[in-house]
């Protein structure tokens, strides 16, 4: 039997990298569907990430740079 092991990092760039290509194909739609879609998306994305103990904030399209560098705002949101 082997032992399968992920590292919160390789976890967290699946989680980014999801994030990604979601956001690439939604330039394509309808500006205000699409809005909604990706803010419910990065939100389940974000769910995920807590539950495998990564800070929502790290898998966002600009997460926080180690280096202090703060990211570009993530874009307008829709109010509920």
């Amino acid at each position: 039997m082997s032992l399968e092991m992920w590292f919160r990092d390789d976890l967290r760039n699946i989680l980014f990298s999801i994030n990604v290509a979601s956001a690439a194909a939604a330039r394509f739609s309808d500006q205000e569907l699409v809005a909604a879609y990706r803010q419910g998306f990065e939100e389940a994305l974000e769910s995920t990430a807590v539950a495998l103990g990564i800070p929502p904030g790290e898998v966002g399209l600009h997460p926080p740079r180690a280096s202090g560098v703060q990211p570009a705002s993530r874009g307008r949101r829709v109010s509920g």
